[in-house]
């Protein structure tokens, strides 16, 4: 984690999520829902931000995204919540991995690219209100985060399971859904445990106060050799 030693964080939850209420029926939309779901955070001192809002483009994730950011950050203060750390979990699209191709090894001192990124913006935002309300806060860029995860479309590994499940019992072999580039190409990704490690570090070490991090689990494959590991695993053949 960008060469800093912190304290060990410990294999712990996070208690004391919210999840934010629809808005359908509310005069105020989306920003008094929020503030309406944090009014009762009076102690919160540490924040981890992971949330997202996917769309058919980038350029289109970019409005969206910012403001529920906003809304989120906005709330926290109007309610005097006494948020000191805040660490926002981004990733690799930083570096243009959802363009193509990108710098091998990524590092968190490249210039931005000047494709519309919502990152950017969110980033932005974080350390202006920051610099206003007191509060220091982290950047993190997992890269292709696979583990449990409840209640989420956006995760590999759940797809995963679900296409291998629906092979099997359909008696069809398990066929690689991408494309030639992408079973040849060096792969990396981020265990959902580090990357939570990574969380709970960043929030108690100084050394990570207003910095960017790339969390990666450091080792590489290529689909063509973990496929036949998820077809042995299901017990299918593949094709």
């Amino acid at each position: 984690m960008g060469g800093h030693h912190g304290r060990a964080p410990t294999r712990t939850g996070l208690p004391g999520a919210v999840r934010t209420p629809s808005h359908q029926g509310r005069s105020d939309g989306p920003r008094g829902a929020t503030k309406s779901a944090f009014s009762s955070l009076a102690e919160v001192t540490d924040l981890v931000y992971a949330a997202e809002v996917e769309k058919p483009t980038m350029a289109e994730t970019v409005e969206p995204n910012a403001r529920m950011l906003k809304n989120a950050l906005g709330a926290l203060a109007a309610s005097n919540v006494p948020v000191q750390r805040v660490v926002l979990a981004r990733g690799a699209k930083s570096y243009g991995f959802s363009l193509g191709a990108l710098n091998a090894p990524a590092k968190e001192t490249e210039p931005r690219l000047i494709a519309p990124i919502h990152y950017h913006q969110q980033e932005d935002i974080l350390a202006d209100w920051g610099a206003e309300n007191g509060a220091s806060w982290t950047i993190l860029r997992p890269h292709l985060v696979m583990g449990p995860s409840l209640n989420s479309p956006m995760n590999l590994v759940t797809s995963l399971a679900t296409y291998a499940a629906m092979s099997r019992e359909l008696r069809l072999p398990l066929r690689f859904p991408g494309t030639n580039e992408g079973w040849n190409t060096l792969q990396e990704t981020t265990d959902a445990e580090l990357l939570g490690r990574a969380a709970l570090w960043a929030l108690g070490e100084d050394n990570a106060r207003n910095e960017t991090f790339n969390v990666s689990n450091g080792d590489v494959y290529r689909w063509r050799q973990l496929w036949n590991e998820l077809a042995a695993f299901y017990d299918l053949p593949v094709a």
